[in-house]
């Protein structure tokens, strides 16, 4: 009798290789990489540095699978977040994961991965001061095409009373104008954290200068 299991396929390693090779590239995951960091101090007068950077997100499961579907997914990954304390560092594909991070930790993520990181979510917990701690990081991410802010609707630190859209997108029309040759992600989503509602979506700087015209 026939399994009725659609999740097994015992015939997969009689398919022609080129076949399962071409099958398992079409595996390859889309994921979300949760990224945070272990700060550390070498005095109380010296500014922190990251001690090690560590995910909740489990590996990617191809390079795992069998040996030949980790001969094709490897080529896509690359170890990245490393440092003296954690040398082997998180495997991660630029071209396939979205790497997210609270927005306290961006700051600290080396060149190697600013350079590369292609869809990012950025945790903005008081949005009153995203421009002052992100938008020269953001500005130097020359790979960055997606960019996705999820934000608290309320001001931690700051006496301003503005939503947490208005308070960004200000933010972000002063940065367009004050950098004019600054390649800004295609896309921008503010998204209310929690609730997953979506704000705002931001297609590029001439969304922000139409604004500012009218």
């Amino acid at each position: 009798m026939a399994s009725s299991s659609t999740s097994e396929f015992p015939l997969f390693p009689e398919l022609p290789a080129e076949l399962r090779l071409h099958i398992w590239a079409l595996a390859i995951p889309h994921r979300v990489l949760h990224i945070t960091c272990t700060k550390g101090i070498l005095s109380p007068s010296a500014r922190r540095y990251a001690q090690r950077f560590t995910s909740t997100s489990p590996p990617p499961s191809l390079l795992l699978c069998c040996r030949e579907s980790r001969s094709v997914a490897l080529p896509f990954y690359s170890s990245y977040f490393r440092t003296e304390a954690s040398p082997h560092g998180i495997y991660a594909s630029f071209a396939y994961d979205t790497i997210s991070f609270p927005d306290n930790t961006i700051n600290y993520v080396g060149r190697e991965e600013t350079d590369g990181i292609e869809r990012m979510v950025l945790e903005v917990k008081d949005h009153a001061y995203f421009g002052y701690f992100n938008l020269s990081l953001l500005r130097g991410m020359r790979s960055l095409r997606e960019l996705e802010l999820r934000v608290e609707n309320w001001v931690r630190y700051s006496w301003r009373t503005e939503g947490a859209a208005d308070d960004i997108i200000r933010d972000l029309r002063t940065e367009v104008l004050d950098y004019q040759d600054w390649k800004m992600p295609d896309v921008i989503r503010i998204v209310q954290a929690g609730t997953g509602q979506e704000l705002c979506v931001i297609r590029g700087r001439g969304d922000l200068l139409v604004e500012e015209e009218a």
